[in-house]
């Protein structure tokens, strides 16, 4: 059972890293680099007088960390509620002078990023972000910038091709999925196990009593779950009613009745609200009946 959890979250997590790019980079341990000041030209259009992101640019140009990335996401979040980030270039001198390349570099890399094939595979992504990557960085500023999520991203794409392996038995690929699962660096693997244990309560939590409940997720939480798996129930019967009550009307109403007594049907079951989960109930058995 286990195993089939495991499955679904890897499979989960391989889903999730098809809009994200990153690659391990093994060779470079660099944390930091030394921030030069390139010369940029400011825009003529946008007078130079405007407030910066930071009233206090001295102590970011120093050296690059992940922090420097956070500051230009900041900066692009301020465009974005002032509509602006189309013209990024026209408020780029907004930001320490030590940062505008940076930000040059990052904004062509993410225009890049939406030029790429929606339609490529996992691997096939991958390796056309890592060129992408290396294209407009460096080495350190990859290391500084995302090293956290490429080892993630890293661990995903692993997954994945175990996952994609058709010449792996079950019970072989689960095995490969623990094993590779319960290597995770500790937020990676508790980060998985949270994962699972949602979707073991996403698949099983009907057939689950309150001590399995309380056992995984606690006591307060496990009342919580008993009574919305009570209200379930009541409302998986009262489903069942109206499809026999349905049934009977269409069985032996005339049919120019059969609008009119369903209707009224429904109304005498279901509030507005109710009626708006069974049509959708309904319609997805109808589209899923042969």
């Amino acid at each position: 059972m286990k195993g089939k959890y495991l499955l679904t979250v890897a499979i989960a997590g391989a889903l999730c890293a098809l809009v994200l790019w990153y690659f391990n980079n093994n060779r470079n341990s660099a944390e930091q680099i030394v921030l030069h000041y390139p010369t940029v030209q400011k825009p003529k259009t946008r007078a130079t007088t405007e407030s910066p992101v930071s009233s206090g640019p001295i102590t970011i140009c120093s050296t690059v960390t992940k922090s420097h990335k956070t500051y230009i996401d900041d900066w692009l979040i301020t465009l974005q509620h002032k509509q602006q980030v189309e013209s990024w270039d026209q408020f780029i001198h907004q930001l320490p002078v030590c940062l505008q390349s940076l930000a040059h570099d990052y904004m062509h890399y993410k225009m890049a990023l939406t030029e790429l094939d929606p339609n490529l595979d996992i691997h096939e992504r991958f390796e056309a972000l890592t060129a992408l990557q290396k294209q407009h960085f460096s080495h350190p500023v990859i290391h500084a910038w995302f090293q956290d999520e490429n080892s993630w991203h890293g661990h995903t794409l692993t997954r994945w091709h175990i996952l994609s392996d058709k010449t792996l038995s079950d019970d072989i690929r689960n095995s490969l999925l623990d094993a590779h699962i319960s290597q995770l660096p500790d937020a990676q693997r508790q980060i998985i196990e949270s994962s699972l244990r949602f979707f073991e309560l996403k698949n099983n939590w009907h057939g689950m009593n309150h001590n399995q409940f309380s056992a995984n997720f606690g006591d307060e939480a496990a009342q919580r779950l008993v009574t919305l798996q009570s209200k379930q129930q009541l409302w998986l019967q009262r489903i069942k009613h109206y499809k026999q009550a349905h049934q009977a009307i269409v069985a032996q109403a005339p049919i120019e009745q059969h609008s009119e007594r369903i209707t009224t049907l429904k109304h005498n079951l279901f509030n507005s609200n109710e009626l708006k989960r069974l049509d959708v109930i309904l319609a997805s058995e109808q589209a899923q009946s042969p």
